[in-house]
């Protein structure tokens, strides 16, 4: 069972039918969900990062959610304490769109 909300929501919900706060669908690209595999994070957490994150313009008309999570684990070798989420998402009328994902371990 997980430890988070998102993480409980996520196990009898994908995040395909999940809602933000403007009640537009949550969708993962292909890409999106490649890159969180890559770069150590996960649809529970990535959702978690645009319902609660701060949100900022990005390149080409998108979004910047991120958020900063309690890690206290190893990642590549290395010991962190934080992981900041931080998908980039293009919003559209009905749904938000996440194109990519970037993580930072501090």
């Amino acid at each position: 069972m997980g430890n988070t909300l998102c993480e409980r929501i996520l196990e009898v919900l994908p995040a395909s039918n999940l809602l933000d706060k403007q009640n537009k669908t949550i969708r993962l690209t292909n890409h999106a969900q490649e890159q969180a595999i890559e770069r150590g994070t996960n649809e529970a957490e990535i959702v978690d990062a645009i319902i609660t994150g701060n949100r900022q313009p990005a390149k080409n008309g998108r979004y910047k959610y991120q958020a900063t999570f309690q890690y206290n684990n190893d990642w590549q070798g290395k010991f962190y304490s934080l992981k900041k989420v931080a998908p980039i998402v293009a919003e559209t009328d009905t749904e938000l769109v996440v194109i990519t994902v970037y993580t930072f371990y501090f």
